[in-house]
């Protein structure tokens, strides 16, 4: 049994990285005369994975949208190192194929010591960095932890 709702695993595959689950909800309204005549909500799921063979993004929602790709086939990562609680880890932010086509998987908590791993599973790909955006005006990150403001400052957040 795996983690994925209409993609079956093959013979051999493993999940590696996820599955991470994301959803979103939107809501839209028809008014007429000042009076809301139709309202519709949609929450939608998706699920995004990667086995020992291939990447795998699911929509609940829309099982026709599920992308299903060999790892060999992918030609860029995008990571960004993120700093949680003191500990090194890693967003798998997105991959592009040899399309051109690019998915946004956002697979978050990987462990930093894992990286070799992901370069394992996708050879033919180049690792890109995300660079975190930071406004020197309003960030604490640089301040000596002693400095920092907030409730948690003397905790170094």
């Amino acid at each position: 049994m795996s983690d994925f709702q209409y993609t079956p695993l093959m013979p051999g595959e493993e999940i590696v990285f996820g599955v991470s689950t994301s959803t979103s909800s939107s809501s839209s309204q028809t008014i007429v005369n000042g009076v809301v005549a139709a309202s519709n909500n949609e929450q939608t799921e998706r699920r995004a994975g990667i086995t020992n063979k291939r990447v795998i993004v699911e929509h609940a929602n829309a099982p026709e949208r599920t992308v299903v790709v060999s790892n060999a086939e992918v030609r860029r990562i995008k990571l960004k190192r993120v700093d949680f609680m003191g500990e090194q880890t890693l967003t798998l932010e997105a991959i592009e194929f040899a399309t051109g086509e690019a998915i946004d998987l956002d697979i978050t908590f990987i462990d930093a010591q894992d990286e070799p791993r992901l370069r394992e599973l996708f050879s033919g790909a180049a690792i890109v960095y995300e660079t975190p955006t930071v406004d020197a005006s309003t960030s604490q990150a640089n301040l000596p932890t002693g400095k920092r403001k907030g409730l948690l400052g003397f905790l170094g957040f």
